[in-house]
């Protein structure tokens, strides 16, 4: 099974929404910093995400592909990230994200 771990690669669903033997994915995002001072920054994220898992490649249909959207922003230092914050919205609903990661 491929489970979309925490949402990660499918945000605004909830953890493990979506199993199956194989998965395609679609991601998309800006990325642009707002703040910088000397090591540290703060950037802004806005994204789409599109997804659907199959028992197989050639099950997969366009009507059944599920995808969201959202906004957020990551604060790091020297390329590492201590705190990043996204909401995403999907056709299930609104989900918000407090992580010391990005998603990718």
């Amino acid at each position: 099974m491929f489970p979309f771990q925490g949402s990660q690669t499918l945000r605004g669903f909830v953890y493990d929404r979506f199993y199956g033997d194989s998965a395609l994915l679609l991601n998309i995002e800006y990325r642009y910093t707002v703040w910088q001072y000397k090591e540290f920054k703060m950037n802004t994220v806005l994204f789409w995400d599109e997804g659907e898992v199959s028992k197989g490649f050639s099950t997969f249909l366009i009507k059944d592909f599920q995808g969201s959207y959202g906004t957020g922003f990551y604060v790091s230092y020297l390329q590492t990230v201590l705190i990043s914050f996204n909401v995403a919205h999907g056709n299930e609903g609104t989900k918000f994200y407090l992580e010391n990661k990005l998603p990718f």
